[in-house]
This record gives structure tokens, sequence and C-alpha cells, in this order.
């Protein structure tokens, strides 16, 4: 009875031990599970390479690794050129949401009520009315020409996106 005692109390001891809980026990035999699948795979790959190389296993079909290969390569160019085209189409979008913030801000203002002219300040009186002419022709050409050279540059860039999806399609 001694021995039996003896034994049952050093099992519950090492039972206690935190390693040997049910939960961790059964999370460490599936993780052992999916590594021996893993090798299983491994050493599966590598024995089907060492017959090839001495010629035991099947022949490999260099036309079907031809055709494999070619339709990965049309698969990439297609995930590239559909990338492409969403990227054109977005700047086109953006270029015409610029557009349309341009044409509104292009738009005549309300002329002001005489109220509100009185509430404005007085311009200097060095200031004639020709000098106010041609600053305003000069701003409106300096706006002009900033959007000239916005548009120009919006107009380069989604040019540059069709040529680099029709590189990529090709």
């Amino acid at each position: 009875m001694a021995a039996y005692t003896t034994s049952t109390s050093t099992l519950k001891s090492i039972l206690a031990n935190p390693a040997l809980d049910l939960d961790h026990v059964e999370k460490t035999t599936e993780e052992l599970a999916e590594v021996t699948a893993n090798q299983e795979e491994v050493d599966s790959a590598i024995r089907i390479g060492g017959q090839v190389a001495v010629g035991a296993g099947g022949e490999v079909d260099d036309d079907e690794l031809k055709r494999e290969l070619e339709a990965m390569v049309n698969d990439e160019k297609e995930a590239q050129t559909a990338a492409v085209a969403s990227r054109v189409a977005e700047k086109e979008k953006e270029a015409q949401r610029v557009a349309e913030k341009e044409k509104i801000a292009q738009r005549p203002t309300e002329k002001p009520t005489p109220a509100a002219a009185t509430k404005e300040p007085a311009r200097e009186s060095s200031e004639t009315g020709a000098d106010a002419e041609a600053e305003r022709v000069w701003r409106e050409r300096y706006e002009e020409a900033q959007q000239r050279a916005k548009e120009e540059k919006e107009r380069a860039e989604v040019a540059r996106m069709r040529r680099q999806a029709k590189m990529a399609a090709e």
C-alpha cells in the first residue's frame, strides 16, 4: 500500500506541472501533426526530385512546363494591366474633378451691392483706374497660364499612365 500511496502522490505532483495541462498537450500534439505533415511533403518532394534526377521518375513534359509558365506570365501581365488601368481611371477622374472645381472657381462672382461696396476699404489714391485694369488683366493672364500648366501636367500624367499600361499589356 505504501508503494501505491507514494506512486499516487508522485503521479499527482508530475501531472500538476502546467506543461501537462490537457489544453497544452492537445495544442502540442496538433502542432506536432502539422509539422509531421509538412515534413512528409518535403520528404515526398525530395524523393520525387531525386527520382527525376536519376531518370527513374516520370518524364517532365517541357511543353506543359512552357504552357504553365506562359499562363503565369500572362496572369501577371493582366494583373499589372488592370492595376495600371485602374490608376489611369483614377487620374482621369481626379483630372475631371479638378477641371470642374476650376470651372466653378472661374465663374464670375456677383457684383457687390452698394451696401457692400461702402463696407469695403477705400483703395489707395495713388492707384489709378488704368493701373487697376492693367493689374486685373495681368492676374487673369497669370491664372490662365497656371491653369494651362496644370491641365498640361494632368494630360502628360494620363498619357504616361496609358503608355505604361500599354507596355505592361505587351
